[in-house]
């Protein structure tokens, strides 16, 4: 309930989940975190910093009780993994490091990712995500490399607009997407599914997917379904090597599919 800071300087292991209260001071965690399967959740209700870790939980994780509070991402790549539970941010996610996910519960993002700097050191994906459990972002992404989405990790949703910056790596998405009335822009390759039994579906309205870096190429290897809008805007090779409309056409029959 500290109204002042407080900092981890090494690891930190607990029997049960770790509680901030609304208000509390900004949280540093300089070491890997190991919290276990007690009786109670972690809920962290404001600021926090990640310093290059592992967050490893045996019970839900909650960042973040407003849209006003922050975790950002410092020092090295984080890690944030459960066993068996959910992954919620209310909190802002920032900083230039890149976020692995290992989740086997539901993630879901509720307000900006990158909305201070955009995540990623632009070696390597920016963002993991090698979940089981679905994830979902309901507001936008900015991010300075690619995506990976692990071969069988669960669906990814996007709600708002894709940012993708310049690093070295490309996107590559190796499951089912969602796209839900947005704009997708990448300065590197784009990468839907490995397989023709991926989907990519568009929901809400129409969907715009741009490369922005010279001869970024959009391949789609999973099937194209949804009753919406696709317009596309890319500077390299645009392929679709699986059904586009293979379930439901797409378009909403007003103006161009």
């Amino acid at each position: 309930n500290s109204t002042g800071t407080t900092s981890f300087g090494s690891t930190l292991t607990t029997a049960s989940g770790i509680t901030q209260d609304n208000g509390a001071g900004a949280i540093t965690f300089k070491g890997d975190v190991t919290t276990g399967a007690g009786d109670t959740v972690t809920t962290l209700n404001a600021n926090v910093v990640l310093d290059g870790l592992t967050f490893a939980a045996n019970g839900a994780i909650t960042f973040g009780n407003t849209a006003t509070d922050t975790v950002v991402l410092s020092g090295g790549d984080v890690t944030i993994n459960t066993t068996s539970n959910d992954l919620t941010f209310n909190s802002v996610v920032s900083g230039a490091f890149d976020l692995i996910l290992g989740v086997a519960g539901v993630t879901v993002f509720n307000a900006a990712v990158g909305g201070g700097t955009p995540i990623g050191d632009g070696t390597g994906p920016a963002l993991t995500i090698n979940s089981t459990g679905t994830t979902s972002f309901e507001l936008s992404v900015a991010i300075a490399s690619g995506i990976t989405q692990a071969n069988g990790a669960g669906e990814i949703t996007f709600k708002e607009n894709v940012t993708i910056g310049a690093g070295n790596t490309a996107t590559t998405l190796n499951g089912n997407v969602v796209l839900d009335g947005l704009t997708f822009a990448s300065d590197g390759d784009v990468t839907f599914g490995n397989a023709a039994t991926d989907t990519v579906v568009f929901s809400g309205d129409t969907v715009t997917i741009n490369t922005t870096g010279v001869g970024d190429d959009l391949t789609f290897n999973s099937i194209v379904d949804g009753s919406l809008d696709l317009i596309l805007g890319v500077t390299g090779a645009t392929v679709f090597n699986a059904a586009v409309g293979g379930v439901t056409p797409i378009g909403d029959s007003t103006g161009p599919g």
